[in-house]
């Protein structure tokens, strides 16, 4: 598995999935292609491979009703409370400040060790 980032900063979690929300909700329907595209010309990069990241990061905001799956690999604006439009907006102007805006946007992405890919969830009792 390959986690290394392209040029840019790496965005994962709570930063890439409102960055890619707040994109959509500007921009109108967007592909992944596209949505990939905007994000390396703004100077960011996701861990891993771009369209399996992006994908994901945009299914957890269609189960939330803030993006809506138009077919297969295009995505459009859904609804946002207020309040929730308020944080998203705070946060990517932050992110285009430069700033670490969440926990898992400052912590290293580490391999596990060898041997221990595959751990049981639950301690053996």
């Amino acid at each position: 598995m390959d986690l290394s980032a392209g040029p840019g900063r790496p965005l994962r979690a709570l930063e890439l999935r409102h960055l890619l929300t707040w994109h959509i909700h500007q921009h109108g329907t967007l592909t992944v292609r596209q949505l990939i595209g905007l994000l390396e010309t703004d100077g960011f990069s996701t861990l891993g491979r771009p369209s399996k990241a992006v994908s994901d990061a945009l299914r957890w905001e269609v189960g939330r009703g803030r993006i809506v799956r138009m077919g297969r690999g295009r995505y459009a604006a859904g609804r946002v409370p207020r309040t929730t439009a308020g944080r998203i907006r705070l946060r990517v102007e932050r992110i285009y400040a430069g700033e670490a805006t969440s926990y898992w946007a400052i912590m290293p992405v580490m391999p596990p060790p060898p041997g221990q890919e595959h751990l049981p969830l639950d301690p053996p009792a």
